[in-house]
This record gives C-alpha cells, structure tokens and sequence, in this order.
C-alpha cells in the first residue's frame, strides 16, 4: 500500500556542546515527563503525542518516568536527546504533516507486526467528537479502542470534547488521530495511548484542552 506520509525516528546521538555527562553534579535535576513534555511544548511551540507499551494492565509506561536534565536545552534537538537518554526504550518520530508534532513511542511496538498505529487507512473523512473518531478508525484497523472518560484529567470528559476534522488518503492512524484536531489552547500531549504487548490492544486517551495551570 502506498504511503504519503514518511516517517524517521531520532535516535539520536549526543549534539556538539551537549553532554549530560559533563556538567557539574549540582546542576543536576530530575523532570517529571509530562512536566518536561509540556515545558519543552511551551518552549518551542510543540505538542506530543505518547504512545506506552504494557505487560501488566497497571503499568504507565513512560508516565512516571523522571528526565534528567544538566541544563536547559538549547533546541529541540537537545531536548530530545535528554529524553531518549534518560528513559530507555523511547523513539521519537516527526509528523511529517505537522512540524509541531512529535510522537513518543515505546520502541517495542515499533518491533510489533501489526501493532494499530503503525496501520495506513487508504482513507479517512471525518468530522465529530474524538471519541467517535476512534470508533471511526477502530471500524477499519482490529485492535484499536477507546477510553471515553480519561480518570486522571481535569476534562473528564476529554474524549467526547475534542473535535476532529480530517479529509486524508493513504494516512496512518497515528497521523490521523493527530492531524485533525485544531491544537489552539489544546494540551501539549495531545493525546496518549497504551498498549497491550500480548493482544496488541490499544486505547486511546484524549487530553483536552490545555489547563490554565498548564505550561
């Protein structure tokens, strides 16, 4: 099938002038990942997606996940790579669509054949709430759930808020549960999902719009 959209994955190597190894020991801290996620999003006008793989059903990979960090990153570059350094098993994959777009994935599913994500749909026209959105593409890629009251948000109600609208040929799910919503005040993790690394089932979580306590 054809693909209209490529992606690359930064796996990437230490950026001349940047070392986590180098600095002073005082200048050391630890971020929590969401923090640091919505804090570099605030900073160079970006939004994530997150992507977390799981073998017991409690787990949250990578939330709770702590970024360290010796300094402020000078680019996005850096920023990226104190994420990938400081939390194992994460690739990051540009949106080709969006520039302001990263997708944070747990490599292990990108090992996975068949894992929903990864699916290109020949086409996807849509206009509604995300969480029928996801009912939408779970109708044409097996495996795809969604959860429409996300507990640990402040918008409860998350799912059914966000409004997509989409008109794209040969797009992949991540591409499209991204590239449709209108990210004007939206949050800096736009959306995350988990993922069972044994069925391959996967439910997604919209995070609404941004709080004003928010980055």
């Amino acid at each position: 099938m054809k693909k209209s959209y490529i992606y690359f994955i930064y796996f990437l190597i230490c950026s001349a002038g940047y070392s986590l190894l180098g600095e002073e020991q005082s200048n050391t801290s630890n971020i929590q990942f969401e923090t640091f996620l919505k804090t570099t999003g605030k900073r160079y006008n970006l939004f994530f997606t997150v992507e977390g793989a799981y073998e017991k059903q409690n787990s949250q990979f990578p939330f709770g996940e702590k970024v360290l960090m010796t300094d402020m990153p000078t680019n996005i570059s850096s920023a990226i790579f104190a994420l990938t350094n400081s939390i194992a098993n994460l690739a990051v994959i540009a949106d080709m669509a969006d520039k302001r777009i990263y997708h944070i994935v747990d490599i292990r599913l990108l090992e996975k054949n068949g894992y929903p994500m990864n699916q290109v749909m020949d086409s996807a026209k849509f206009q509604g709430k995300a969480n029928k959105f996801v009912n939408f593409i779970n109708g044409r890629v097996p495996g795809l759930s969604n959860e429409s009251i996300y507990a640990n948000s402040d918008f409860a109600a998350a799912n059914w808020l966000a409004f997509i609208s989409i008109d794209a040929t040969n797009i992949s799910v991540r591409d499209a549960l991204s590239d449709g919503i209108n990210l004007q005040g939206y949050n800096r993790i736009i959306w995350k999902s988990f993922t069972s690394l044994e069925t391959l089932k996967t439910t997604v979580q919209y995070l609404g719009p941004r709080s004003p306590l928010d980055p």
